[in-house]
């Protein structure tokens, strides 16, 4: 039995190569690529019960074996739901069998100017012991099939700008994802480079904390605005972990929510605005709001903290200009690979 289970795990790993190799070949999600893709899955699932890699979307059940193998802010977001894994549960022989071999994270929203779904890796990741070895091939098939089994367009990761030279970048290019330079860059400030706290207490008057309205009532105001907006891809999160949002703040004009922003903490010292609106021109409202985050942070974690934001117009790279003058850049390289 033991000889024929090896037989059996040697047969799968060549017919598995030799499916990744084929697909490398062909355009991706192309009518042959498709099948390809499709036979993929299938001889994974006939072999998996006894030899094949056992793949599985990552659940609080199963997470506990995969957090070494991310930060700590990510683990977070899969075990609030805001972003989803596929994890290998175990990979190779039965004699040197390798356990939580490899994970990806990942989330969906719509790319709001093209209105396509978009898959967006977070993380990829392999065991040591088993690159080299289609731990990585068997992850972006398993991304390709939920892509077409969920009818999305494309799938981005981002890399540093040096990315040309990590095994991650030619990996990515070894399945023929193209490289966009010179996205947006997200800017990364320290509280403590703040240079008038006066000012920004003075400044953060008039924000609100979402937390302090709570329940449904946040919700309702949150789905109105975000909808409005054509953010409804954030609805899913604000619905399912929007409490992970610890910092995040609004500015109420009467009955309309006239500015938001939706920010939460890492196990890292740092903060994320991962969303933030004010109507054009009203710069005002943005330094309002940055400056109730600026605060309310260094109370409760300390002016080392981190601030990293991802501006989506002049008008916020202005205010951080002005409100953080020692601030630096990390700009970024996306690789895309998309379906006709």
């Amino acid at each position: 039995m033991a000889n024929n289970r090896i037989r059996d795990e040697k047969l799968y790993a060549a017919k598995r190569d030799a499916l990744s190799e084929q697909l490398r070949q062909e355009e991706p999600f192309s009518e042959t690529a498709v099948e390809l893709l499709r036979d993929a899955v299938k001889i994974r699932q006939e072999y998996e019960e006894n030899v094949a890699p056992v793949v599985s979307f990552i659940t609080k059940a199963n997470l506990e074996g995969f957090q070494d193998m991310m930060p700590k802010d990510i683990a977070e977001e899969l075990f609030v739901q805001k972003s989803r894994g596929i994890g290998i549960l175990r990979a190779g022989t039965e004699e040197d069998a390798v356990y939580s071999a490899g994970l990806v994270v990942f989330y969906t929203d719509r790319e709001a100017l093209d209105n396509i779904a978009v898959l967006r890796i977070k993380w990829l990741y392999v065991h040591p012991s088993c690159r080299r070895k289609g731990i990585g091939d068997s992850l972006i098939v398993e991304i390709m099939a939920l892509m077409l089994k969920e009818h999305i367009q494309a799938v981005t990761i981002d890399l540093p700008a040096n990315s040309e030279e990590t095994e991650l970048y030619k990996f990515l290019e070894s399945w023929d994802f193209s490289f966009a330079d010179g996205i947006e860059p997200n800017f990364i400030m320290r509280l403590s480079d703040i240079p008038n706290k006066e000012d920004i207490l003075e400044m953060s008057s008039g924000v609100m904390a979402l937390s302090s309205i709570g329940g449904e009532k946040a919700h309702s105001l949150l789905h109105a605005f975000l909808d409005k907006q054509g953010y409804q891809g954030f609805l899913k999160e604000v619905y399912e972990g929007y409490i992970n949002y610890d910092l995040s703040c609004y500015i109420k004009s009467g009955n309309v929510l006239g500015a938001l922003a939706l920010v939460h903490k890492t196990g890292e010292g740092r903060l994320v605005v991962e969303y933030i609106y004010a109507d054009s021109g009203k710069t005002d409202l943005i330094v309002n709001l940055i400056s109730f985050i600026s605060i309310k942070a260094m109370e409760s974690m300390g002016g080392a903290t981190i601030l990293e934001m991802n501006p989506l117009s002049y008008e916020e790279v202005s205010v951080l200009d002005s409100m953080f003058p020692r601030q630096r850049t990390v700009h970024l390289t996306e690789g895309i690979l998309a379906r006709e």
